[in-house]
């Protein structure tokens, strides 16, 4: 299987670009029970489904939220987009200051549950079998939701291939709009197509 169709790894960039862009929408404090909820009702499944009252389960899909909130806060520090506080079970975004990249770069260096929550090994540790079971269930949802019509239509009218990754998709989302703009003489009409394709896409 290519890298860009292993499971984990699908599951890990639709994550990530997913929190990347709703958290940058608003700061504040979020509870991770809260953010689970909601990762859980989307469509298409953007975590596998866990039974709260299943402690391993739990912890994976908490592993998986954990992993792609410290590599948003990397990667917000080194842009100067936010400061990203990462709690037991809450996190918290803030405007970024110069005490906080401080803090960052230091966190980068010395936070031991960074460097543990950015070691997938930790993940596969508590029980391969079932992390790969997880794995197993969470890519078929995400298959038959990528292959349905209403998915493959809106991949159409961005001009990308229903395998390719969310950031690919934005990608070429974003291009679309600028083209096809009606600031810059594009049709309406078009735009709200793109526009529509993209809702689909996101989810």
């Amino acid at each position: 299987m290519p890298e860009s169709q292993n499971p984990i790894t699908v599951l890990i960039e639709n994550l990530f670009e997913y929190i990347k862009h709703n958290l940058s929408a608003d700061y504040g404090e979020y509870q991770e029970i809260d953010v689970l909820r909601q990762l859980s009702q989307h469509n298409p499944p953007l975590i596998p489904e866990y039974d709260p009252a299943d402690s391993l389960q739990l912890f994976q899909v908490h592993f998986l939220l954990f992993h792609c909130l410290y590599k948003l806060q990397l990667h917000w520090l080194k842009h100067n987009k936010a400061y990203l506080q990462i709690g037991l079970a809450k996190f918290q975004v803030t405007p970024i200051m110069a005490s906080d990249k401080q803090v960052g770069n230091a966190l980068t260096d010395a936070d031991p549950m960074q460097a543990y929550y950015l070691d997938l090994n930790n993940l596969y540790s508590t029980d391969q079998n079932q992390v790969e079971r997880m794995l197993a269930n969470f890519w078929q949802k995400f298959q038959q939701y990528c292959h349905s019509d209403q998915y493959i239509q809106a991949c159409n009218t961005l001009e990308v291939r229903p395998e390719s990754s969310l950031h690919v998709k934005k990608q070429r989302y974003k291009r679309l709009c600028a083209l096809h703009h009606p600031d810059k003489g594009g049709d309406v009409s078009t735009i709200q197509q793109i526009n529509q394709a993209w809702t689909v896409i996101k989810g």
